[in-house]
């Protein structure tokens, strides 16, 4: 297992993150909030100067946390997870230089895998795939540096409908 972790620690915030070979620390400098009308906290931000730096986290109404994505200089940098307003995980993305890069995971609100998708340094790269709901493939794609070189699509039954290369 790699070690992960995206913290505040007092006035720092620090992100240690093996698999995308991250290890940021830095000063927290502002904190800017906003507030829906009935008074429920709709987001906050750290920022350096103007640009967003350390974690940035949006809200529902009811409280949920809708995202929460980390900066570095206004660049995002590590893991940014989205979610459902029930809580469930919508996505899992991962960036470098704000850049996708590595596995970006996408689900169904029940939780299923509906989307992955593979980047390196924001570029297409490697094995992209599409779900149906009940799990069954739907799509997949091989890229090799951004060039798409297959691309097959299935049926709800899983059976090979077109391909395409």
């Amino acid at each position: 297992m790699t070690q992960e972790r995206y913290e505040i620690i007092g006035e720092k915030f620090e992100i240690v993150d093996e698999e995308l070979d991250l290890e940021m620390h830095s000063k927290l400098e502002f904190l800017d909030k906003d507030y829906f009308p009935d008074g429920n906290l709709r987001y906050e931000t750290y920022r350096k100067g103007e640009k967003l730096h350390g974690p940035s986290t949006y809200y529902g109404n009811g409280g949920e946390v809708l995202s929460r994505t980390w900066y570095f200089e206004g660049v995002k940098v590590g893991k940014a997870w989205r979610y459902y307003p029930n809580g469930q995980l919508y996505s899992l993305e991962r960036f470098i230089d704000g850049k996708p890069h590595l596995v970006q995971e996408y689900y169904y609100i029940d939780g299923s895998l509906k989307t992955i998708v593979h980047f390196d340094a924001g570029v297409y790269h490697g094995e992209s795939k599409l779900f149906w709901p009940d799990g069954t493939l739907k799509r997949e794609c091989l890229f090799q540096e951004g060039q798409k070189m297959h691309d097959k699509f299935y049926d709800e039954n899983g059976k090979l409908a077109t391909a395409l290369s």
